[in-house]
């Protein structure tokens, strides 16, 4: 963790009264898909990596789904439009790291039979063994984990706002 980051953290948009609109009824009226449905838990990210766009479309806030609304969504797409596969597509999945726990829990202990990706990618220092473990027991089968590059003085230039982290122990794991 790093100071102050988790004070950004609070009730989740829905709890705050305001409905998030992350999913667009596109699914209605197509019947079954067969294949795979994309999801946004969370949109918006704290950081200012001089790389990414997310900050120019939400600012540099993050806005979350309580975890029962995206395994809600996840059950949605299995059940009734026949979903095998989800493709979580955060920019920012990890950040708070409870709630991410908290998702697949979810999964688990409602026996969700889905596999699962991240296909944007995680940051290196929003990542535990602890989670990995979890989100391979909750379905997960791919991540990406985004160290973007090797040395401090590049890290600096592109503002990813973290140091280098040992990212060979969970290549590993």
């Amino acid at each position: 963790f790093r100071p102050g980051l988790d004070r950004r953290l609070g009730k989740t948009h829905e709890e705050k009264g305001g409905a998030l609109p992350v999913r667009l009824i596109l699914y209605e009226g197509v019947g079954s898909l067969g294949g795979d449905g994309q999801i946004l838990v969370s949109r918006g990210c704290p950081y200012g990596c001089t790389f990414c766009a997310s900050q120019h479309f939400w600012g540099r806030t993050i806005k979350f789904r309580s975890a029962k609304n995206v395994v809600d969504e996840i059950v949605w797409l299995k059940e009734k439009i026949g979903a095998r596969e989800i493709s979580i597509e955060d920019d920012n999945f990890t950040y708070d790291l409870e709630r991410a726990y908290k998702i697949c829990e979810l999964i688990c202990s409602r026996k969700v039979k889905i596999i699962w990706q991240l296909a944007n990618g995680i940051r290196a220092d929003r990542i535990t063994k602890d989670l990995l473990r979890v989100m391979r027991d909750a379905g997960c089968w791919k991540i990406a984990i985004a160290p973007e590059v090797g040395d401090e003085e590049r890290l600096r230039k592109i503002k990813k706002e973290m140091g280098q982290l040992p990212v060979d122990d969970y290549e590993k794991f």
